[in-house]
């Protein structure tokens, strides 16, 4: 479901437009993983933050889904989200509010505030460990749909 917050969160595709524009013409989903390296002379360090984009028709990308984990290991030793932003549903999950709809104002106005922290962090390079995976590629068939 394409909802019409894609403009939302424009302002972010663009920012990672030069890292996308890098990859194989056949990637499909990417995932942009940002994690900040420990610096002891920092007080305050970034959550890690999972993007997951989606190629389009048109060539350009669309974010699916970011998640913003949270700093601690639970008991499997896996990071929980803190906040899960999911534009492909239209979805807003936060552990303690549960299941919202992006359109609602206050989560858009929460996600634009959250865009241009997270923007401000990657210019001012507190993320020391940025890593794009390719989670799914396009067959030779599909690029030639694609016409890439």
């Amino acid at each position: 479901m394409m909802t019409n917050l894609v403009p939302v969160n424009m302002p972010l595709v663009t920012y990672l437009h030069p890292w996308l524009s890098q990859l194989e013409a056949n990637a499909y989903q990417v995932t942009i993983k940002l994690r900040h390296q420990s610096n002891p002379d920092m007080s305050v360090h970034p959550h890690p933050v999972d993007i997951r984009l989606v190629r389009t028709i048109d060539k350009g990308w669309f974010i699916e889904s970011i998640q913003v984990l949270s700093e601690e290991v639970n008991s499997q030793g896996v990071t929980q989200p803190n906040l899960n932003f999911n534009f492909l549903h239209n979805q807003f999950r936060q552990p303690d509010m549960g299941v919202v709809e992006l359109s609602h104002p206050k989560v858009q106005e929460l996600y634009i505030t959250w865009q241009k922290t997270l923007m401000r962090q990657l210019n001012d390079a507190l993320y020391g460990d940025i890593s794009i995976d390719v989670t799914k590629a396009l067959s030779p068939l599909m690029a030639r749909f694609y016409q890439l």
